[in-house]
């Protein structure tokens, strides 16, 4: 199976509003071409479908219960195979839930993983909120189903551990693990690798989303800001370098497909901002971006770095997260250590909207935009 169709296999299992070419829901215009996506259904197909659930039988008396701390291994899955979709839901509906417990992968009995994210950045839900995201690589069901669709081959072996909040209890972790089993794969196949990384709050140079080293593609990322100070954040602008070569750009929204600033829960297929609220909150404005390139992944063959301006000259001191996606050869650079739990919390508390800004938010003020 050659590595370009795993992504179309993965596609294969998207939500029916891909598959039948509808428009996102609010807002991102897209639409995925029907006859691509159905094109192989009738073929014979070269894998075995498999399946690795939670507890099965887990109900109201607690018999699931997570004690703070606790870590478990989800899945030990011999290869080669594929993870074609990995889906999640998580009991109770709290922040904590989304900012302290972690997912972790690991390859090919590799003993650093190469997937250390929260499990609520992962899966596109940042600040600790819940709320609707709909792309091709991830959805949420009821903003509290959490799915991922990236293909995720292994050649050897896939370990997954979750591990819970060190201050809470969980009561209830549910999870489906879906792979392919396959007789073999290429030897050039790239192995799918995610990363967390915070400033809170940013300061000095450029915010650091991505420094990989080795031959690979970059894919795609969330980014999650939270404003600390007025006016508007957005002129700086992603910094892209491959191979030492600088790849140009303008302002963040443009990197995001997006213009004079940002839409209100945009969730388009390949890039959206299902969570903003700078539009009307001028100081502790939580904000939610993604960004995956579908048609157009980016090549390495030594380096890939990815930063983000914060404010024009660097200026602003403002709350930033990102999860970077890539696929490359093995070994990959070290991760940097993850945050402590109670690190990846705002800088600043909430506090009461200024009351210099009635009605207008942080974005690009009003009287600046060409209608």
């Amino acid at each position: 199976m050659a590595f370009t169709h795993l992504f179309a296999a993965a596609l294969a299992c998207a939500p029916i509003v891909l598959a039948t070419g509808a428009t996102a829901a609010n807002g991102g215009a897209v639409t995925v071409d029907t006859g691509e996506l159905l094109a192989n259904m009738y073929l014979p197909k070269d894998y075995t479908f498999h399946r690795i659930v939670s507890n099965p039988t887990a109900g109201p008396d607690g018999s699931d219960i997570m004690k703070p701390g606790d870590s478990k291994e989800i899945a030990n899955i011999q290869g080669p195979g594929i993870i074609s979709h990995i889906w999640f839901t998580l009991s109770r509906q709290r922040d904590y839930v989304l900012k302290d417990c972690v997912l972790r992968i690991y390859w090919d009995g590799e003993k650093e993983p190469s997937v250390e994210v929260p499990i609520g950045e992962f899966f596109g839900l940042g600040h600790g909120k819940y709320y609707d995201v709909h792309s091709i690589p991830f959805e949420t069901g009821n903003k509290r189903g959490y799915n991922c669709f990236f293909p995720m081959p292994f050649k050897k072996s896939c370990r997954i551990t979750f591990s819970n909040s060190p201050d809470h209890e969980l009561r209830r972790l549910f999870y489906h693990i879906n792979y392919k089993k396959v007789a073999s794969l290429p030897d050039y196949v790239r192995t799918f690798h995610a990363q967390y990384r915070q400033a809170k709050p940013t300061s000095g140079p450029s915010y650091l989303i991505l420094d990989a080293a080795g031959e690979g593609h970059f894919v795609g990322l969330f980014y999650y800001n939270r404003t600390n100070s007025p006016g508007w954040w957005g002129d700086g602008g992603e910094q892209i370098w491959v191979d030492g070569r600088e790849i140009p750009a303008t302002g963040q929204e443009d990197y995001f497909g997006q213009g004079w600033s940002f839409g209100k829960g945009e969730n388009g297929l390949r890039f959206g901002s299902p969570w903003y609220e700078s539009d009307e909150k001028p100081v502790h404005a939580d904000n939610s971006f993604y960004r995956f390139h579908i048609e157009d992944p980016i090549p390495f063959e030594k380096t890939f770095r990815m930063e983000m301006r914060h404010g024009l000259r660097n200026e602003r001191h403002d709350d930033y997260s990102t999860v970077a996606f890539w696929y490359q050869t093995e070994p990959h650079k070290p991760f940097p250590p993850l945050p402590a739990a109670k690190d990846r919390y705002p800088s600043q508390p909430d506090a009461p909207t200024s009351p210099d800004a009635p009605g207008e938010g942080a974005g690009i003020p009003h009287s600046s935009i060409e209608k």
